[in-house]
């Protein structure tokens, strides 16, 4: 069910009212009736993995209680441990098991050495990447004392597979997430309000912009590394942008589509391409996944803060962490070791430093984006010899050419529509998402022609709805 589809509207319709008029006062029957529509949102994607979800779920209750009844330091070890390596099991089965097999059996080929092991080619669950690592956080946590174990099984069933942030996240935390699931949740207007705003930005990010984008990125990289560098360049700058408006739009609607039951989600955007270096670019984008790399993985890496060296080595370990989590393929260890070179490279020489290579911040955003842009370059080849043909042809002579797709019409369309965009988050830089420069408004009626006119561009560009990036991860 997607969020830009008829169905998931008609769908988040009835919950709401369902919510706020047939249960409404009542906390336990809301959080039933939120933990029907999130199990029913899952399976309308495949039934078959409604028992994976709740399987997990349940194991992860128990464990926590477990865990939190431990005494022991040795049990409480081996129960920690338990569940963390069950969780990451079941991650591993469904997403990394084929590519260590392939890879096993291609490197001993080398030798002449035959295995008769097939790949399983399992499909993967929808959210898997995602409520894996919720569920790690949240046992973690427990272990550390930072929050108690759950006691009310629909409570924690909520917080694992509440439907707005099933499919891509934002990643929780049981500490900010459990409590509202807790406590009475009253309609407030405002919020609710700013919520149906914020899922109209997401269409808007998602169905106009990305999914435009996404048309002219397609055309240069399945074309090959054969074509101009001119048209490989205009396709690397604009594959972030295209990125980022999926799955920053669709971390819109999730976090809108919450609001409007009165559940807050943690922001997962923050206006990234304003950042003037690479680091600070990578603390804007994704926020929960690098928060949770963060507290679980770089915080107990040992001798973090003994040398430079030592921490910039710890840091580029997390890029490449982060890299294959997003995909079980050598492109995105690239990916993954692209940006834990340049981000090293500018927290060794520049930050430690205290150096800036720019003191207007202009020329620290083009040049943040443009690495970045080059980062991407291992995503848009089917392989990675294919990426370095696409690296090298930019550094062609063609490279000078006017790109074949500039002057076509629905590149100028497009351009227009990430302008808007730019603009728009420009002027809301200081707020929370990009429609909060429409509270600077004080006339309504202009408010509404904005609303009435993003709705009518969502509107004529939704007839062929393409599945967001980060519903593959």
């Amino acid at each position: 069910m997607p969020f830009q589809s008829l169905d998931f509207a008609l769908f988040l319709t009835g919950v709401f009212v369902l919510h706020w008029f047939g249960t409404a006062g009542d906390t336990g029957r809301q959080n039933l009736l939120l933990l029907a529509a999130s199990l029913f949102f899952y399976g309308w994607w495949d039934w078959r993995f409604l028992g994976l979800l709740i399987g997990a779920t349940l194991f992860n209750l128990l464990m926590a209680r477990a865990l939190e009844g431990a005494t022991d330091k040795t049990r409480r070890a081996l129960l920690l441990w338990t569940a963390v390596l069950s969780n990451l099991s079941l991650l591993f089965l469904f997403k990394y098991l084929d590519f260590f097999v392939a890879n096993f059996t291609r490197a001993f080929s080398l030798f002449g050495m035959r295995f008769p092991v097939g790949t399983l080619e399992l499909v993967l669950p929808l959210g898997l990447s995602f409520y894996t690592f919720q569920a790690i956080g949240y046992v973690v946590d427990v272990y550390r004392g930072r929050c108690p174990a759950v006691r009310d099984p629909v409570v924690f069933m909520c917080f694992m597979t509440f439907f707005p942030k099933m499919a891509s996240g934002p990643i929780e935390r049981a500490s900010t997430l459990v409590p509202q699931f807790m406590q009475a949740r009253v309609f407030d207007e405002r919020l609710a309000v700013d919520g149906l705003r914020r899922i109209l930005l997401g269409l808007f990010m998602k169905v106009v912009v990305a999914d435009n984008i996404g048309v002219l990125v397609e055309r240069v990289f399945q074309s090959g590394p054969s074509q101009s560098g001119s048209d490989i360049l205009f396709g690397m700058l604009l594959k972030p942008l295209h990125v980022y408006a999926d799955f920053a739009g669709y971390s819109e609607v999730a976090i809108g589509s919450a609001a409007l039951f009165g559940i807050g989600l943690t922001r997962n955007f923050a206006f990234p391409f304003f950042a003037t270096d690479i680091s600070m670019l990578w603390r804007r984008w994704h926020m929960s996944l690098t928060g949770w790399f963060r507290d679980f993985i770089f915080m107990v890496l040992p001798a973090r803060r003994s040398s430079r060296w030592i921490l910039v080595r710890n840091i580029s370990l997390i890029y490449l962490l982060s890299g294959f989590w997003h995909g079980a393929s050598w492109n995105h260890l690239a990916w993954g070791g692209l940006n834990a070179l340049f981000v090293g490279a500018y927290l060794y020489f520049l930050h430690f430093e205290k150096r800036r290579l720019f003191k207007h911040p202009l020329p620290g955003m083009v040049s943040t984006y443009l690495l970045f842009s080059f980062t991407m370059v291992p995503l848009s080849g089917d392989g990675l010899r294919r990426s370095v043909g696409f690296a090298s042809r930019v550094f062609s002579p063609s490279l000078f050419h006017v790109p074949s797709l500039f002057l076509q019409r629905q590149t100028l369309v497009t351009l227009s529509f990430i302008v808007i965009l730019f603009a728009m988050e420009w002027y809301s830089r200081n707020g929370p998402h990009g429609f909060h420069w429409l509270e600077g408004i004080p006339s309504r009626f202009s408010r509404w022609a904005v609303y009435v006119i993003v709705l009518m561009l969502v509107w004529m560009f939704s007839g062929n709805p393409n599945p967001f990036i980060y519903g593959r991860y």
